[in-house]
């Protein structure tokens, strides 16, 4: 299923099952329509669980991964209003949408270091962002935000609001409650699939 499950990626993150996933040549060859043979994968179940990592994978290099954010001015803010703060997890264009305020969708450098985007995932967040009327986009930091007012006010940290989320704990001001799918489910669950059909029953 490609939109619960894209690239497998439940059985890569050990989350589809409480069983370990392993695979051989012979699993690779059968799912892929190849006859290759002689590779460090071709081996039974059992040589494959216990063999040492090939010499093959061990060569590591450094990852970069850098994300390249457009150059912005510094927003112009009514800081007589509250800031809404979005980013690429709050798109949501009926939040809040009645209330008067100044709406920024902010582009962290220090976020996108830390979590990078392809340039078409970035645009494709851009373009929401133009669904919401007045946004202004804003590539910087959250303390250039508040910065912006604590000359005019000594609770200018409760005027920057944004929905919570566990990238942007370090938000200050107001937060609201991320939209959930399912109520809270307590307990421990072996893989991702007995919680979802534990959530989804509820």
């Amino acid at each position: 299923d490609i939109a619960s499950n894209n690239c497998s990626w439940q059985w890569v993150a050990g989350a589809f099952s409480s069983k370990k996933y392993y695979f051989n040549q012979e699993n690779v060859n059968k799912y892929t329509f190849s006859q290759q043979r002689h590779s460090f994968l071709d081996k039974s179940y059992e040589d494959i669980m216990v063999m040492d990592v090939p010499a093959a994978l061990q060569a590591t290099i450094q990852l970069s991964l850098p994300t390249t954010l457009p150059l912005t001015s510094l927003p112009i803010l009514d800081t007589s209003k509250p800031t809404f703060i979005y980013n690429s997890y709050n798109m949501d264009v009926l939040w809040r949408k009645d209330e008067d305020a100044n709406r920024i969708l902010l582009l962290e450098p220090s976020h996108f270091e830390k979590y990078p985007v392809s340039q078409k995932v970035l645009q494709f967040v851009i373009e929401l962002a133009k669904n919401i009327k007045g946004i202004q986009i804003y590539t910087g930091e959250i303390t250039e935000i508040t910065n912006l007012y604590r000359s005019t006010s000594s609770l200018y940290e409760a005027c920057i609001v944004s929905k919570e989320h566990p990238a942007f704990s370090y938000y200050p001001g107001v937060k609201d409650s991320r939209d959930w799918m399912f109520g809270e489910a307590v307990g421990s669950y072996h893989s991702f699939s007995s919680y979802y059909k534990r959530v989804k029953s509820s």
